[in-house]
């Protein structure tokens, strides 16, 4: 990818596990949490869920998302998250999905068991946020045209 993002936001994504998701159908707001897996090299985040659930319906009515990584394991003094933005791809080409959903099976055997549909946001910006003890820093990623 020629616009890659940085490194510190890839490596925080690809060790981190749920993801906070934000739809919107135009008329409501809702969000939910997932198991996520990030993929570098295309970046983008795989979830799992059914089509019926309300996030869903709503994402597939307005593509357009937005979320939150934030780190699985708390640490007071060192608070970090990636806030993200991007669409969530309802007919991705086939060799996209297949990609994605042997690296979601990957990180969670699982869920193999469970139902529902993989799905992928294409990722359109990134922004890393880290707080140590009052010092804060941000990395930001914007997808080229």
């Amino acid at each position: 990818m020629l616009n890659s993002p940085d490194k510190k936001i890839t490596t925080f994504l690809l060790n981190q596990t749920v993801l906070t998701l934000a739809v919107s159908d135009f008329s409501d707001l809702h969000c939910c949490m997932c198991y996520y897996v990030y993929h570098p090299e295309e970046n983008i985040l795989v979830f799992k869920s059914k089509e019926s659930t309300k996030h869903m319906q709503m994402a597939i009515e307005q593509v357009k998302v937005a979320g939150a990584v934030r780190q699985d394991v708390l640490d007071k003094t060192h608070i970090q998250g990636v806030q993200f933005n991007g669409e969530v791809l309802i007919e991705p080409e086939e060799s996209l999905h297949k990609l994605a959903k042997q690296a979601y099976y990957a990180k969670y055997p699982f869920a193999k068991i469970m139902t529902g549909t993989i799905w992928i946001i294409k990722l359109n910006y990134l922004k890393l946020t880290e707080n140590r003890i009052g010092i804060m820093s941000h990395k930001e990623w914007l997808a080229s045209n």
